[in-house]
């Protein structure tokens, strides 16, 4: 039981990771004061955002 209890915490975790990458992008935006640290990702997501 408590091995089936340890999956069903960690499926919600792998679900819920998109989620947080997906609400980090705005920051991005917030964050143009420092326009080095944004990385390719970085850039492509606010592209995406931006469309």
């Amino acid at each position: 039981m408590h091995q089936e209890r340890k999956e069903a915490k960690a499926t919600p975790r792998t679900i819920a990771q998109p989620f947080p990458t997906q609400a980090s992008a705005p920051i991005p935006h917030r964050q143009v004061i420092n326009p080095q640290e944004r990385t390719a990702a970085d850039k492509a997501s606010t592209r995406a955002f931006l469309r």
